[in-house]
């Protein structure tokens, strides 16, 4: 493990196999008692002891998700704010296992795993819960996160997690939640505006002034946290994407096309995708207008799709990227659009939970109906 500090990253314990000697030998168990995330404590100990690790190719875990059920799992349930606390109570563990063992290079790693992946999932989904929720989690981060020392943040300063954690703690109150929520996505937006100290300084915003973003600029392309504003109005069939500047760091590598592709969520491999040219406008955004082909994705087929975007430059990165969906008048609104093959499509556009842009298609009497059926069945407990 200490030749591959990226195992803390996988801290489950059922895609693997382990000698059971090697187990009693180095008195590895999992701890006694309701211990939420038990699997980031044993995996620890087990990395701690320095054991031979072979790695596999295969598929060897499948976890099936039923989001309705009545009692999710614990990883799932996470809209009581006990959840994040068990969480980072179990990575805390995990690292003073490691710390205690000598392992300094993969405590370091299991930090930086906490920021790049448990800090982003949880504050994605920020804007979903209640005011009291956020404050209590954003206080204990708060004190979570000062047990860290500075060679913690230091080491990449702009890198997404790492910059939600140094806007955390530059407030006592949360903040920006809209913009933390597109900072954590995958791949990560970092939406305007972008403000800038008095000394000209690239900083977090107009009020957290002393959370700098110097280095942000000179990230290679292809680490860029860019944003890209999608609008997609169903009845026009177009949808207009506008990429923004980014403290010089766009114009300097050169936008010259953007590759759409429209990618199946339940369904590997189907997808649609089209390349279009961009275009420069207003001297800080590049633009492009692509229509929408509703009756070739309800071909493929119905469900989910979601929106991924390549950006390719003069210099020669290709950068991947989601869509910030734009809101209001018009937007995100659900349209019926007409089809030579279907006599309708039924198209509805929304925002995930990272504010991405998806659409859900719905094609033909028989599923139009079934939809139709189900949003009559949740607005009639409301009538009454």
């Amino acid at each position: 493990p200490a030749d591959r500090p990226r195992l803390v990253r996988d801290t489950l314990s059922v895609d693997k196999l382990y000698a059971t000697a090697f187990l009693r030998e180095n008195g590895i168990r999992f701890p006694d008692g309701r211990f939420p995330y038990e699997d980031f404590v044993f995996t620890a100990r087990v990395w701690a002891a320095g054991p031979r690790v072979a790695l596999v190719p295969d598929r060897v875990y499948v976890w099936h998700v039923r989001r309705t059920a009545p009692r999710l799992s614990i990883s799932l349930d996470r809209a009581d704010a006990a959840n994040w606390r068990a969480r980072t109570h179990a990575c805390r563990t995990a690292h003073a296992i490691l710390l205690d063992a000598g392992e300094k290079r993969l405590a370091r790693a299991a930090r930086a795993k906490f920021l790049d992946h448990d800090l982003r999932m949880y504050a994605r989904e920020l804007p979903l819960r209640d005011e009291a929720y956020r404050r209590e989690w954003w206080a204990h981060t708060r004190d979570h996160l000062a047990g860290y020392d500075a060679a913690d943040l230091a080491r990449d300063p702009v890198s997404p997690g790492t910059l939600i954690a140094r806007v955390l703690l530059a407030s006592p109150a949360p903040c920006d939640l809209p913009r933390l929520r597109e900072l954590a996505a995958r791949p990560a937006r970092l939406c305007p505006p972008y403000a800038r100290a008095r000394d000209g300084t690239p900083c977090w915003s107009a009020d957290l002034p002393g959370v700098t973003l110097e280095s942000l600029p000179a990230r290679p392309t292809r680490l860029l946290p860019l944003a890209v504003d999608a609008e997609l109005r169903p009845r026009t069939r177009l949808l207009r994407l506008r990429l923004h500047e980014l403290y010089g760091a766009v114009a300097r590598a050169g936008p010259v096309e953007v590759e759409v592709e429209w990618r199946h969520r339940d369904r590997p491999g189907t997808a649609l995708r089209r390349t279009l040219p961009l275009r420069p406008s207003s001297g800080t955004l590049w633009t492009a207008l692509v229509p929408v082909p509703f009756d070739r994705l309800a071909a493929l087929a119905t469900g989910a799709w979601d929106l991924r975007l390549r950006l390719r430059f003069r210099s020669g990165a290709v950068r991947t990227v989601s869509a910030h969906a734009l809101t209001g008048p018009g937007l995100l609104r659900p349209g019926a659009v007409p089809s030579h093959r279907y006599g309708v499509v039924l198209v509805r556009p929304y925002a995930t939970h990272s504010g991405a842009l998806s659409l859900r298609v719905t094609a033909g009497a028989q599923d139009t109906a079934r939809v139709l059926r189900g949003r009559l069945r949740r607005l009639l407990p409301r009538a009454g």
